[in-house]
């Protein structure tokens, strides 16, 4: 069948225009949040493509907006199986960046300093990253039938390592945060 990614639905927090103190809290409060957009999640293609009479791989990452997305998906789908929690789909640790006197939106604050740590991390990371990633991959793919929930900049280290394995994305879906892409082998 297939390898489905799913990246979590939105967080629910307060996406208005803050300083770089207020972004740090915004930022806590991303990690830590109770609720996500229900309305961005989509089953569809998830139903469509995972065979639920095979033996099934569900695995999440620890933090709450994942493991939301996963209980929501899970409860609509009636999947029963046991999730398999993983830290090692936690998001790349992300610090805000200290711009002082501008005011931006939480999610600018988030790009910016996802760049910044691309500029001064990502060279001295990647190894251990594409490792990880590569590690997940091959604990699922004997049985290529898996829903994987992460994290939106992990999800392009997990695409990495499928293209690596001879997979191809042949369908995706995406409202907000929220993402399917559905993978299969390439025979």
């Amino acid at each position: 069948m297939a390898i489905v990614i799913v990246r979590h639905a939105t967080p629910k927090i307060n996406y208005q225009r803050c300083n770089y103190k207020e972004a740090i809290s915004r930022l806590t409060d991303y990690n830590l949040s109770k609720l996500v957009e229900e309305d961005e999640i989509s089953v569809d293609l998830i139903k469509e493509n995972i065979d639920f009479k095979r033996d099934l791989d569900v695995l999440c990452s620890p933090k709450n907006r994942a493991t939301l997305t996963h209980n929501i998906i899970s409860n609509e789908l009636k999947i029963d199986k046991k999730v398999s929690i993983k830290d090692e789909l936690d998001e790349i640790p992300l610090r805000i960046i200290n711009i002082p006197l501008i005011r931006i939106k939480p999610t600018s604050w988030f790009l910016i300093s996802r760049l910044k740590w691309i500029f001064s991390n990502y060279i001295k990371d990647k190894n251990k990253i594409n490792k990880k990633c590569k590690s997940i991959i091959d604990s699922i793919k004997e049985n290529n039938n898996a829903i994987i929930i992460s994290h939106g900049f992990l999800r392009l280290f997990l695409r990495k390592a499928l293209k690596k394995d001879g997979y191809i994305r042949f369908k995706s879906y995406k409202s907000g945060c929220f993402c399917v892409e559905v993978w299969e082998y390439e025979k």
